[in-house]
Order: structure tokens, then C-alpha cells, then sequence
């Protein structure tokens, strides 16, 4: 393991970030935490730790904090004059996805205005601008420019599990909650250890648990609901304080009194 605490600078930071990416890679998200959050306050360092930071943050459902992390990198390479888009872009675009995340559509189409005018043709940034407007606006357009965004499925598995949320949050505008809880699932299955993905697969199951318990399906209702209890439970494996866990707990107690400990 890389020796912290003893040199400074871009070149050795990079070395934290790589060790970082190592220890996310193995789920030791403390860890990763611990280098990066050294790296981001070294003066002089590798402003992909900000990104990095930001990243794992959200992987966490620290949404806040990968907000506040993701601006303080943007501010740095401005500080810097660092003219790197590359690096800039991916700031941006991970931003205005926790922005989105946490409600905050204004600001992210105004961070996305920025990106879209330095690269116009890139599809991530298109299809995040998109998902703001949507939420911010409505559904005007929207199943069009989401047909659109359908047909250029990705390769990787990290890039399949942010295409599924994208594509979850866009069926769920849509009305289409059947789908989005897909869409969920098929992310978690990307991306097992996301914390922002199972709270939000978590969430989609109880809201489907309560339509079917509406529509008089009892043992569905009851069988989604214990499913969304398992997923908070992996939750709470990872991030034992989690308050958006904390909270939809209490929500299957009152609705269905299902305590997590019941459930295998």
C-alpha cells in the first residue's frame, strides 16, 4: 500500500487515485475515502481526485457531499486554469448527475449548458440534460428523446449500470413504474454495491407494493415489499446510518409492519 502522509504533488496523487480505484474496486469504500480525501486537500494535486471523490460518494448515496466535492473540483481546475475538457466535461456530468439526484434541476441544466457548449455531440451529457428538463418541465418530448437515448445501449458494465438508471428515471417520469423497477434492478446487477442504486430500487419496489396492495393483490404487494426489505438490508450492511434507508424502513414498518430483522 502507497505510504500517505509523506510526499505531495500531481505525480504522486495519481498514485493515491490509482490505489483508490483498487480499494473501490474491492468495495472498501473507507478506505478509498481516506486516500482521496488526502489527495483533494494537497494543493497541488491530480484534479481527477475530485472526480474520483465525487464518484465514490455517489456510489455511497452520499449525494451532498459528491456535490459539494464535484463543485471544489471545478473551482480547482478554474484556480489552476487547468483547460483540460476532458477532465472539466466529467466533472460537470458527474455533478449534474448528483444535482438531478437530489432534486436540484436548475442548477444542473446550468452545469449542463456549460458542458453541451464545450461538447455538443456528447451523448451523456445530452441524455443527462434531457432527464433534467424532464423533471424540471414535465414530459413534453420526452418519450422521443428517451426512444433516442433506448437505442445507444453501452458496452461497459460500469457505463450498463448509469444506462439503466438513466433509463429507470426516465420510465418513471413516464409513469411507467413497472419498467423503471426493471431498470433498477438490471443497474444493481451492474453495479451490486451502489449504495444511490439500491435505495433507489429499494424505493421503487415499495411503491409498487403499495399499487398492487391498492388493487387488492395481497401476496404481491407482500412479496415486493419483502424484497425491498432485503435490498435495505444490503444497504445497511455498507452504510449502517444511511437516512434515506432509515427512512423507507419506517415506511415498510407502518405499510406492511415488516421489520427487517424477519426477513431471511
Amino acid at each position: 500500500m502507497i505510504q500517505i502522509g509523506q510526499k505531495r504533488g500531481v505525480k504522486f496523487n495519481r498514485l493515491i487515485i490509482f490505489q483508490s480505484k483498487l480499494y473501490m474496486a474491492k468495495k472498501e469504500f473507507e478506505r478509498a475515502n481516506e486516500l482521496l480525501s488526502r489527495a483533494i486537500n494537497d494543493p497541488d494535486t491530480d484534479p481527477w481526485a475530485f472526480f474520483y471523490i465525487g464518484k465514490l460518494y455517489t456510489r455511497m448515496g452520499r449525494i451532498e457531499d459528491a456535490i459539494d466535492k464535484l463543485y471544489d473540483g471545478i473551482r480547482y481546475c478554474e484556480s489552476k486554469r487547468i483547460r483540460s475538457t476532458n477532465i472539466i466535461n466529467a466533472m460537470q456530468e458527474k455533478l449534474a448527475k448528483a444535482l438531478i439526484f437530489n432534486g436540484e434541476y436548475d442548477a444542473a441544466l446550468r452545469i449542463l449548458d456549460a458542458a453541451k457548449a464545450s461538447d455538443p455531440n456528447n451523448l451523456e451529457i445530452n441524455a443527462t440534460y434531457l432527464l433534467a428538463r424532464a423533471r424540471k418541465e414535465g414530459i413534453d418530448k420526452l418519450e422521443d428523446g428517451f426512444n433516442e437515448f433506448r437505442r445507444r445501449k453501452p458496452e461497459k458494465r460500469r457505463e450498463l449500470a448509469d444506462y439503466y438508471i438513466y433509463c429507470a428515471q426516465f420510465l418513471e417520469i413516464l409513469e411507467r413504474y413497472e419498467e423503471a423497477n426493471e431498470n433498477y434492478r438490471n443497474a444493481l446487477k451492474y453495479d451490486n454495491t451502489n449504495i444511490y442504486i439500491m435505495t433507489q430500487y429499494a424505493k421503487s419496489l415499495l411503491k409498487l407494493a403499495l399499487a398492487a396492495r391498492d388493487e387488492g393483490k395481497t401476496d404481491i404487494a407482500t412479496a415486493r415489499a419483502r424484497e425491498s426489505a432485503r435490498v435495505l438490508r444490503r444497504v445497511f450492511q455498507f452504510d449502517p446510518d444511511n437516512i434515506f434507508a432509515q427512512n423507507l424502513q419506517e415506511d415498510l414498518y407502518r405499510e406492511f409492519l415488516i421489520q427487517l430483522t424477519d426477513i431471511i
